[in-house]
């Protein structure tokens, strides 16, 4: 069934979506949605500002993958709320905020693994590759690592794996390419080698370019 969710009320609306693709749009006030299972269009654009949440749904029941469009970006603005189940970072602030790191290590030469110099994926919800990446991937294409692996390359020859900082650490990663950002679950096996197939892309934040996240956009 294919929900196509509108609620233009000037309040503040919970909207939940349900088991398959849906299209929502939030109205005035600050909405908190979820989407649910499937491939979700959410909207947030709205004429008059207001701290929307969106709230993820666990990668293990099939969140998909979720385009979300008027999301504001920067502390005190709009939210994405992670599942704590899919990080291992079991540790939060007390404003229940996610923890937030960025790395801008340089494009592998080729079949290499990437090393992110930036954050622990041990104690950080998120790791922020704000790295440029190579034209060699689109992250446009397919819901799992492949083309961010390809992306993060600097030749023909993609990129092996992410390197975690310790084995079955399970954590999230922003990369940035087209002029919006992409949000991927890494739920790692039982080493620090994240292949493709062990990265699952959950969102895709249109509009957003690598510094207008902070850490204050994502909580748990």
């Amino acid at each position: 069934m294919l929900c196509q969710c509108q609620l233009l009320t000037s309040n503040a609306d919970i909207i939940t979506g349900g088991t398959n693709a849906d299209t929502i749009v939030g109205g005035l006030g600050g909405d908190v949605i979820t989407g649910g299972q499937g491939a979700d269009v959410i909207n947030l654009v709205e004429s008059t500002a207001s701290a929307d949440t969106v709230i993820a749904t666990a990668a293990a029941t099939g969140n998909g993958r979720d385009t979300i469009t008027g999301f504001a970006a920067g502390t005190g603005a709009d939210l994405y709320r992670l599942v704590a189940g899919d990080t291992t970072n079991a540790a939060q602030d007390n404003a229940g905020l996610a923890d937030f790191a960025s790395t801008a290590t340089a494009l592998t030469n080729g079949a290499a693994a990437y090393v992110m110099t930036g954050g622990n994926t041990a104690t950080d919800d998120i790791i922020e590759i704000t790295t440029t990446l190579s034209t060699n991937g689109n992250l446009d294409v397919g819901t799992n690592g492949t083309e961010l692996l390809k992306a993060l390359s600097s030749t023909g020859v993609a990129a092996t794996q992410l390197t975690a900082d310790n084995a079955d650490d399970d954590f999230y990663v922003v990369a940035y390419q087209n002029g919006n950002a992409y949000l991927y679950h890494a739920l790692n096996g039982n080493n620090t080698a994240v292949i493709a197939a062990e990265l699952t892309l959950i969102g895709v934040f249109t509009g957003i370019t690598a510094g207008d996240f902070a850490a204050g956009d994502f909580t748990v």
